[in-house]
């Protein structure tokens, strides 16, 4: 992983989707798991609690791994033409950022509250929006399918990952 990329993904995420798709397969596995690193570390300062960043961490890997897996099929019922390691880096690299924002936020959490909300609002805002584009456009590119598909698909993949109320 080259800090170059890194740079790009939090400056410029929406020319770095270029290339994010050149990337290998062994670096997208790493984004993957710092992203889930990152978002690990940045809940367990907000919580105050370092012993649950492991389970974390791990639920994070395979949470990116089986969605990724569930919108791959997806996107190959629909017709899609994409492999397993596109989506995967449709699902990792745009969201480094939004990984990294977590940290920042848990540790702006830390000194006060109503700083996080303010700075929490404002990364997750121009970051998740940033991330679903670029999820969307390298989807786009790979899948070789229309952007409605990819939004069909994208939110069935949401629907089927996400927790429900009656979950509890």
């Amino acid at each position: 992983l080259k800090l170059e990329l890194f740079k790009k993904l939090l400056i410029d995420p929406v020319s770095s989707v270029s290339q994010i798709e050149k990337q290998e397969d062994n670096t997208t596995l790493a984004i993957t798991a710092l992203n889930s690193l990152l978002i690990a570390i940045g809940v367990a300062i907000a919580l105050d609690n370092f012993q649950v960043a492991p389970a974390l961490l791990v639920c994070g890997i395979i949470f990116s791994l089986f969605a990724a897996f569930l919108l791959d099929l997806i996107l190959k019922i629909l017709g899609g033409k994409e492999k397993y390691w596109d989506v995967l880096k449709a699902l990792s690299f745009p969201y480094f950022s939004v990984a990294l924002s977590t940290i920042i936020v848990s540790l702006f959490f830390k000194w006060n509250v109503y700083a996080a909300i303010v700075v929490g609002a404002i990364l997750f805002s121009i970051y998740v929006a940033a991330a679903i584009s670029s999820t969307y456009r390298i989807l786009k590119d790979t899948s070789k399918l229309e952007i409605v598909t990819i939004w069909i698909a994208y939110s069935i993949c949401l629907l089927y990952t996400s927790p429900s109320p009656r979950d509890r």
